[in-house]
């Protein structure tokens, strides 16, 4: 059995996350970071969403839900993304590459009108049970990711 008794004068019931990225922003981060880490392009409490292609890196600052449509050289992709995260899957469904928006909090697709949720399975219309590919990415602090690929872009828009 554990026991939050250990003598350590440690108050095992304040979360330790609690105001992290706030401390980031300030320049408190609790260990040592490289000077790549230190790119002031975003805050470097920034949540990120970090989709790589080859040898680009690209990321998409987490801004709350939103869909964002686009390319990494031929990879068509999209980002979805919401409070406290995100993902990327191929655009390309049965061989079409579809265009995403979000409307009130509903993503549906341009090309049917099928309505999709963030995990990219389209839960009405025409293209009801059908599933995106998903992409591999880094949700993370921008310090942290900029830390790893200091060569990475920011998209635009």
């Amino acid at each position: 059995m554990l026991s939050a008794e250990t003598g350590l004068g440690i108050d095992y019931t304040r979360d330790p996350f609690a105001n992290y990225q706030a401390m980031v922003d300030q320049g408190r981060v609790p260990f040592p970071i490289s000077a790549a880490s230190r790119d002031n392009r975003l805050t470097p409490g920034t949540l990120i969403v970090g989709v790589e292609n080859g040898s680009i890196q690209r990321v998409y600052p987490v801004v709350g839900p939103g869909v964002i449509n686009d390319a990494i050289d031929a990879l068509e992709l999209v980002v979805f993304t919401w409070e406290g995260g995100g993902a990327a899957y191929s655009r390309s469904v049965g061989g079409e590459t579809l265009t995403f928006q979000m409307v009130g909090d509903v993503v549906s697709d341009v090309e049917t009108g099928s309505t999709w949720r963030g995990d990219g399975v389209a839960i009405g219309g025409p293209r009801e049970g059908r599933r995106l590919d998903a992409l591999p990415v880094r949700v993370t602090f921008w310090f942290a990711y900029v830390g790893a690929f200091p060569s990475a872009e920011i998209y635009q828009g």
